[in-house]
């Protein structure tokens, strides 16, 4: 199994999480007496449903990558195992 995919998941998820949490300090540095609950409710949200539609699409690619490792190793195995020679009693 290639874990290039898992990592690659890990990491992404590691820069939307530190996206999310700098963008939200920076909307509290930039208007702390004018901080529109409302706008940073629906942004927080819209970052929210970014993320996980984005973790789905990973997860998808994730789990279609190792599908595909299994089915190879399997087609191998069973095409190797067609061209052996066969036992005798």
């Amino acid at each position: 199994m290639n874990t290039d995919f898992i990592n690659e998941y890990q990491k992404q998820l590691v820069n939307w999480q530190k996206q999310l949490f700098d963008t939200w300090l920076e909307n509290l540095k930039a208007a702390p007496n004018t901080l529109n609950a409302q706008e940073a409710y629906e942004k927080t949200l819209s970052y929210q449903e970014e993320l996980v539609q984005t973790s789905f699409k990973v997860q998808e690619m994730t789990n279609k990558a190792v599908m595909e490792s299994q089915k190879q190793f399997w087609d191998n195995y069973f095409e190797f195992m067609k061209k052996a020679p066969t036992p005798t009693a």
